[in-house]
Parts: C-alpha cells; structure tokens; sequence
C-alpha cells in the first residue's frame, strides 16, 4: 500500500472514529450505526473505502 493512500484514509473524520472504535475489536455495521448515529450506506461505504485501502478486513456474519 502507498503511504499517500493511507493519509488519504487518514484524513476522513468519521474513517478515524470508526477505526478508534475498531481498536477494541470486531464490531458489526449496526454497532457502528448506532454509535455513530449514521445509516448503514454511509458506514458501509467507509468500510468498503478503508477495506480497498488495506486498512480493515471483513468477517463474514456467522449463522445461527
């Protein structure tokens, strides 16, 4: 990853809180929904943005 990418990732206020909140562990989309009161498109976009950038990976929501 180039290191211009990274700031570019790095200078998105909600990018940064959401990456805050993923220090502690795993949370799913709707913690994030909740907690940073926004709808579920735009935290889903962050995440698909940091995700291409290498910033976070994805789990796969487990049945059951």
């Amino acid at each position: 990853m180039e290191i211009i990418s990274v700031y570019k990732c790095l200078c998105d206020e909600q990018r940064l809180r959401i990456l805050n909140l993923l220090k502690a562990g795993p949370l799913c989309v709707c913690h994030l929904m909740e907690i940073l009161e926004t709808d579920q498109v735009k935290i889903s976009k962050q995440l698909k943005y940091m995700k291409d950038h290498g910033l976070v990976v994805g789990r796969a929501r487990r049945s059951g």
